[in-house]
């Protein structure tokens, strides 16, 4: 008895020896070429930024595949053997993949194993794919298509100024709410894209391709509606321009918006849209004239005063608009000399109107001379004129 237990171990050392001979370990390296399978160019356009993580047991492969819950593809470490990234041209390369052999046909020498591969892109997904690898050699055996499972468009945004329709020259918060919900995925969240931009910017926008599995069999792209917001990146009382209507609401008129927000239904790879907007900050118009007009150099050296009504329906004018002196002017080379002659009244101040429903606001002003409580010269100035011309 004592005998065979001192063979016990003997046999289990012996054994344990003849089971580690039974395999080898080769090396190999692997490369190659990621591209786009709806490419039309020849060769196809290769993808850049492709994560490729590469398997020597197909189980483990497929198992972080079928983990994959659409969002970021995060394998489990333990299961796949190495990781690479494609370049700018879609190229790739390993250099050392390790794998075990138990029955060699070229005995310790050499081996050819098969190794299994995830390839993964934000806008391509998730593709699985395979190949052989020849032990100490490194060698370009992978050409990998991958079909594209979102899209990508570019919507430019044109910020128009009612007042003049053209771009304005203030700049606009924007954020752009871009849906992500599929059929396999309902409740994922908006994508949020945001930017500043002044009179025109251009967003690239990206979505789900297809709704659903059967979309994709049929080649039905998603076209899903976009919701853009903007308005001023300031505090509320230094906002100088807000979001209006271009006539298609209800009253047909150019009202500040409520909530400035518009939904757009993409359509294309590139498109352009309008939004519209008008000033809050109106800068006083330059009031330019002559008074009295006497010939006289009396008229001269004469304060003027502009001053405003807080509203249309206001009997007194309370607001200080500036104050200015008239001289006199030399009439070309005669040397004849005209009087009372003043410029630039009003020029540098501003009124705020928030409720104004055309495309330009007014404001009721009055001309006052010296110390006179009685106005001089009454008007109604629009924000859409630069200057006035006046005598009195």
């Amino acid at each position: 008895m004592k005998k065979f237990s001192r063979l016990i171990p003997s046999l289990i050392l012996v054994s344990s020896l003849i089971l580690n001979s039974c395999y080898s370990v080769f090396s190999g390296g692997i490369g190659g070429r990621v591209v786009d399978a709806e490419s039309e160019s020849v060769p196809k356009n290769g993808i850049p930024d492709v994560d490729i993580y590469v398997y020597t047991n197909e189980k483990l492969r497929d198992e972080d595949f079928n983990n994959w819950d659409g969002n970021k593809f995060s394998p489990s470490e333990k299961n796949y053997f190495g990781h690479t990234i494609t370049g700018n041209d879609g190229y790739f390369s390993l250099s050392k993949i390790l794998w075990k052999s138990y029955a060699s046909d070229f005995g310790r020498d050499a081996d050819v194993g098969k190794i299994y591969l995830i390839f993964y892109h934000y806008n391509y997904g998730l593709t699985k794919g395979s190949t052989f690898v020849v032990s100490d050699s490194s060698s370009d055996t992978v050409y990998q298509e991958l079909l594209a499972v979102r899209k990508n468009t570019f919507v430019t945004l044109n910020f128009i100024d009612v007042s003049t329709d053209n771009p304005t020259d203030e700049s606009v918060f924007v954020q752009i709410l871009v849906p992500e919900s599929t059929e396999s995925n309902p409740t994922a969240l908006p994508k949020k894209l945001s930017g500043t931009v002044t009179g025109s910017g251009t967003f690239k926008i990206s979505y789900p391709r297809y709704q659903s599995e059967q979309d994709k069999e049929n080649q039905l792209e998603s076209s899903p509606e976009i919701s853009i917001s903007y308005s001023q990146n300031v505090e509320e009382n230094e906002v100088t321009w807000k979001a209006c209507y271009n006539c298609e609401n209800d009253d047909k008129n150019y009202a500040f918006m409520e909530q400035p927000s518009v939904t757009k239904k993409i359509s294309g790879d590139n498109f352009t849209l309008r939004l519209y907007g008008k000033r809050t900050k109106i800068a006083m118009p330059v009031i330019n004239g002559q008074y009295n007009n006497s010939g006289d150099s009396k008229d001269d050296g004469v304060q003027i005063f502009l001053k405003g009504k807080v509203n249309s329906s206001a009997t007194e004018y309370l607001l200080d608009f500036g104050v200015t002196s008239t001289t006199a002017n030399t009439v070309g080379t005669s040397g004849v000399q005209t009087h009372g002659n003043f410029t630039n009244l009003g020029a540098g101040y501003f009124w705020k109107d928030l409720d104004y429903t055309e495309r330009y606001s007014s404001k009721n002003v009055a001309v006052f001379v010296a110390d006179s409580l009685t106005p001089a010269k009454e008007m109604v100035l629009r924000s859409d004129v630069l200057n006035y011309t006046v005598q009195f």
